[in-house]
């Protein structure tokens, strides 16, 4: 449990940490002579209770949950009350459990138990995760490889003939005793059989050879119909804004049906988070590390400085593009899952303890503004946030609790400083998921999340009560409501939220000109 909480990934894959689960499986064997002697009116009590708990975890258990402890007990458990319950006796009233499929499923279990992971990993690189047909094909090569591997594999090598360490004599009399036996005795691999399999080995050949080639490209040009934002080859009388130019990249991003040449390369698309994150470790700012979070002229003539959580972070390219140029030193004071509202939040990924250093952090972030007095101050949170609430509030709750506390934030900085909201980016599907040699672009466009929606008209209501700018995010991302993974040649996001480098970089002159239709100058 300790484990569960403070090296969940440690905790989930480590032998040690969930060898208790075994132990229950010994306790059970090791129980097998007391077993044999349960009524059997309490069997079919105890089986139908074990199968419950079983069907009740898989909804039960779930992402908020720290898990293998405690949780990991419910199915641990109730799988031993189903073992125990068919120790012996007769089996009356289980016919889930007692008939041919389950229990042929019961013989290649183990080798489900080997091949079902592989399957859902290696195939996610070859079809979308989470499609029908992703669903579909995993099922079926899940089954089939189970069944191969069971017939072909397993079971000739328990029954092997030389593992068993027979004398000559010993042979002869196993060999006549297996010929009696497949004499009586139907399903041998052979015939059609061997013919099913030497088709599935061929399908799954052909899979992995497509699953190692890269997706079809094609070429992004300046010279595309709609490059620019423009429906044809001919470009307006009058210049195009940054704005302008953006929208036109992204609305053929939006519509596309082939991927671009990706520059760069997507592969490891997670190692192109913004540098301030990977290079300068400004995702989690303190008194160690202010002074190397701060970047442009050493002798500004203004001072702007980044509040809010990573995605503030991955905002940094492009606020710095944009407001450098205009004389501004620009400071990060983020940290991670950390937002300006004053509210108590949950750490990403738990929701059990509140998120104490978050606490800590705003407290020194009000100190810290307090003293460098800014020209500007830039706020920006991650709309998961709202999913991280400790008050566990949703919908209109939690847009007036995240009013309330985005309030109170914003008064609380100095009034000296001109503040501006900007709002999150909505987001995409993650890129190394759904980039794939059968997918499409449209495969990884998402819509807006409802919960971004909350926040925005949560966030755009302070700024409109406490009359400061309020920048709306999705122009920069989306083509309405349709919000691509890639512009240009570009990835927009490392994951499903937090920009590239490239693209944050490269919106620069368009959030510039957004800063100026504001005020921000």
């Amino acid at each position: 449990m300790w484990e569960s909480q403070n090296n969940p990934g440690w905790a989930y894959f480590s032998t040690f940490s969930r060898a208790w689960e075994l132990g229950i499986g010994a306790l059970v064997a090791v129980s097998a002579t007391q077993l044999t002697r349960l009524p059997d009116s309490v069997r079919p009590l105890l089986a139908w209770i074990g199968l419950a708990g079983i069907i009740g975890s898989v909804f039960l258990i779930n992402d908020s949950l720290s898990f293998p402890g405690p949780w990991a007990a419910a199915p641990v458990l109730a799988t031993a009350l189903v073992l125990a319950a068919g120790t012996g006796g007769k089996q009356r009233y289980l016919a889930p459990l007692t008939n041919p499929v389950s229990n042929y499923i019961g013989k290649i279990s183990y080798s489900l138990y080997l091949w079902h992971f592989p399957v859902v990993i290696l195939l996610a690189s070859i079809i979308p995760e989470g499609t029908l047909a992703y669903y579909v094909v995993a099922a079926v090569l899940i089954a089939g490889l189970s069944v191969a591997a069971f017939h072909v594999v397993e079971n000739p090598v328990l029954e092997s003939r030389w593992l068993r360490g027979l004398t000559p004599q010993q042979l002869r009399d196993w060999n006549r005793a297996k010929k009696n036996k497949r004499r009586h005795r139907s399903g041998s691999i052979g015939g059609p059989t061997l013919v099913g399999l030497s088709a599935l080995t061929v399908v799954t050949l052909v899979l992995t050879v497509i699953a190692l080639q890269p997706p079809r490209l094609t070429e992004v040009t300046n010279t595309d119909p709609g490059y620019f934002g423009s429906a044809t080859p001919s470009a307006p009388a009058e210049p195009q804004t940054a704005q302008d130019i953006l929208a036109g990249q992204i609305a053929t991003a939006a519509s596309a049906t082939e991927w671009p040449t990706f520059e760069p390369s997507v592969d490891n698309i997670a190692d192109q988070r913004v540098p301030q994150w990977t290079e300068n470790g400004c995702l989690n700012v303190d008194d160690d590390n202010a002074d190397l979070c701060v970047y442009g002229s050493p002798q500004p003539a203004k001072i702007a400085v980044v509040l809010g959580d990573s995605i503030a972070t991955s905002w940094l390219p492009a606020i710095i593009g944009a407001l450098e140029p205009l004389g501004y030193q620009v400071r990060a004071l983020t940290r991670e899952g950390c937002p300006v509202a004053t509210t108590p939040v949950f750490p990403s990924g738990e929701s059990t303890t509140v998120y104490q250093k978050c606490a800590e952090h705003q407290e020194w972030v009000g100190q810290r503004v307090n003293q460098l007095s800014p020209d500007l101050i830039v706020m920006s949170d991650s709309f998961l946030s709202l999913n991280r609430l400790a008050s566990g509030a949703t919908g209109a709750a939690a847009q007036a609790e995240w009013e309330a506390a985005y309030t109170e934030a914003v008064r609380a900085l100095p009034a000296s400083s001109a503040k501006v909201s900007l709002m999150a980016p909505p987001g995409a599907e993650n890129i190394q998921e759904c980039y794939t040699p059968l997918s499409k672009p449209a495969d990884c466009i998402r819509s807006i999340p409802d919960s971004w929606t909350t926040l925005r008209t949560a966030e755009q209501n302070v700024a409109t009560t406490l009359g400061i700018p309020f920048i709306e995010s999705q122009p920069l991302f989306c083509d309405g409501p349709k919000c691509p993974a890639f512009v240009g040649k570009s990835a927009v996001y490392a994951d499903s939220g937090h920009m590239t480098a490239s693209y944050s970089s490269s919106i620069a002159p368009a959030l510039a000109e957004a800063f100026a239709a504001v005020g921000i100058n």
